[in-house]
């Protein structure tokens, strides 16, 4: 299975190939999908837009994903 992890950052760098979720916004699995070529699992779905909700008014989510260690 994919790992999938979440970073929070006031600084995010929109220049690479990163994918970010902002204060108030909603996570999109879908735009997720067709950005990074991978569907999180709805169980991922739900806790990232959970750290989503958690963020701060000057803060970003970075999602990530890569191989299992």
């Amino acid at each position: 299975m994919t790992k999938f992890e979440c970073i929070k950052t006031r600084e995010p760098d929109f220049a690479g190939c990163n994918f970010y979720v902002g204060y108030g916004r909603e996570f999109d699995e879908e735009t997720y999908e067709k950005a990074c070529g991978i569907k999180p699992p709805k169980e991922v779905c739900r806790q990232i837009q959970k750290a989503v909700d958690d963020l701060q008014h000057d803060e970003w989510l970075e999602i990530i994903h890569g191989e299992p260690i």
